[in-house]
């Protein structure tokens, strides 16, 4: 996911997310959106919990998805 989050909320908002279970990993970024964020859910009905229950509250103000069907190359 794609984040957008005010400047002065990156830091916690980041922090909040990484330690969310579903969450692999947490990037503060610039640019359009600044927070990226690496998320692991079983299907499309978690996604969209996650996107309308866990997102709310944080000051997010706009957000960006993107569904990976097949990851072909990983770190470590």
């Amino acid at each position: 996911m794609w984040l957008q989050i005010p400047p002065d909320r990156l830091d916690a908002v980041g922090r909040t997310l990484a330690a969310h279970p579903a969450v692999h990993g947490a990037l503060a970024g610039t640019g359009r959106s600044n927070l990226s964020v690496a998320l692991w859910v079983p299907d499309t009905a978690a996604l969209y919990r996650f996107i309308s229950e866990d997102l709310t509250g944080l000051g997010i103000t706009a957000a960006e998805t993107f569904l990976v069907g097949r990851a072909v190359k990983r770190p470590g």
